[in-house]
């Protein structure tokens, strides 16, 4: 921020809160069905730097995110696949980055694009990622 403050977005590790935000901003709702986060109950806090090294698909996926358009929903659909092939024990956790980024790179990216276009790329990158994985 300008004057040299932060500001936290802090819930409890429920992603109905982030999916709640992001279809209402920039309006804030109150929804009874979500619990409240407390930082008394939080306790201690830390922040240490991140190791890029530890975390690789956070560079691959901010130099995305920096391109913008559709590459954010083709992220989020193919590293939805790619956790789904680890799960089944058809991926390795090693090659979760790889398999998201020869999807991203295969994506044909729109810069102007509707909420529809979102999801037409995200279910694209999602079945896109598995396909090639499939045995026949």
């Amino acid at each position: 921020m300008a004057d040299g403050s932060v500001i936290a977005q802090l819930s409890l590790p429920d992603m109905r809160h982030p999916i709640q935000f992001a279809l209402f901003y920039p309006e804030r709702r109150f929804n009874d069905t979500l619990p409240e986060f407390s930082l008394i109950d939080a306790g201690e806090l830390t922040f240490e730097p991140m190791d890029p090294s530890k975390y690789p698909c956070f560079n691959m996926a901010m130099k995305y995110a920096r391109i913008g358009g559709t590459y954010n929903a083709v992220l989020a659909g193919a590293d939805e696949a790619a956790v789904d092939l680890f799960m089944d024990g058809k991926l390795r956790f090693d090659e979760i980055t790889g398999e998201i980024e020869k999807t991203l790179l295969a994506h044909d990216v729109k810069s102007e694009f509707t909420v529809e276009d979102a999801i037409i790329a995200a279910s694209w990158a999602y079945e896109t990622t598995l396909a090639r994985h499939v045995t026949a």
